[in-house]
């Protein structure tokens, strides 16, 4: 992450876990643990990993576009917002695609009525 304006020297890549949530967008990082054992749960369904908030944006100013000018990464998307701009990367095209729609469509429902482009 970072501000609008900075250029960072170097971009440390963290493996997330993006929810969208209702105009929410929250986005978590992934942190492994040893879980203490259950004896009342099989170890196939105990977990090694857990969620920790990162951050929470609203959809309502927020914009989800390629960033077809970063060639370091491929599927490679940006969101932004007035205050923080984010790469994310994502494993194929279609979920690319399918990511930035629907933060689109987050975003439209998000603002006021007056404010919405698909009614103007």
């Amino acid at each position: 992450m970072n501000s609008i304006g900075k250029r960072p020297w170097r971009r440390p890549w963290r493996h997330v876990f993006m929810e969208l949530r209702g105009t929410m967008l929250e986005i978590y990082e992934i942190k492994t643990y040893t879980p203490l054992y259950l004896p009342s749960f099989p170890l196939n369904y105990q977990q090694n990993y857990k969620y920790v908030p990162l951050i929470s944006l609203s959809l309502a100013q927020l914009q989800a576009i390629a960033a077809t000018d970063y060639k370091k990464r491929s599927n490679v998307f940006r969101i932004k917002n007035s205050r923080l701009r984010l790469l994310i990367q994502v494993q194929t095209v279609a979920e690319m695609v399918s990511w930035m729609e629907k933060i689109s469509a987050g975003n439209n429902i998000a603002l006021d009525l007056d404010d919405r482009s698909h009614f103007k």
